[in-house]
């Protein structure tokens, strides 16, 4: 980013985004600080950001190389809108409910 158009544009876009909406995009970028997203909805900059802890729902001891490649598709729901860092915040995983069975 870098020119007050293209930060616009990105300001427009995540005015756009919703928490639990559903967003797809491209690895760009894995670093031991998070993972960054191509969003196919804002091709501007790598705006998605998986953290180390939404990797997964579930129980995850590993690193996002090993669950994540660059180049590699995504797809997740979106938890947080943060405007003034500009990145949308998504878990590598849809959150699912659990399942308790019967009482």
């Amino acid at each position: 980013m870098g020119t007050v158009e293209e930060e616009s544009s990105l300001a427009a876009f995540l005015r756009t985004v919703n928490v639990g909406d559903v967003l797809t995009g491209t690895v760009a970028e894995i670093t031991r600080s998070g993972t960054t997203v191509l969003l196919d909805a804002f091709a501007g900059a790598p705006v998605g950001v998986i953290g180390p802890l939404d990797l997964s729902w579930g129980s995850f001891g590993g690193s996002a190389a090993d669950i994540l490649e660059v180049d590699g598709r995504v797809s997740a729901e979106v938890i947080a809108v943060d405007l003034p860092e500009r990145q949308v915040r998504l878990p590598r995983l849809r959150p699912r409910t659990p399942s308790y069975g019967p009482i």
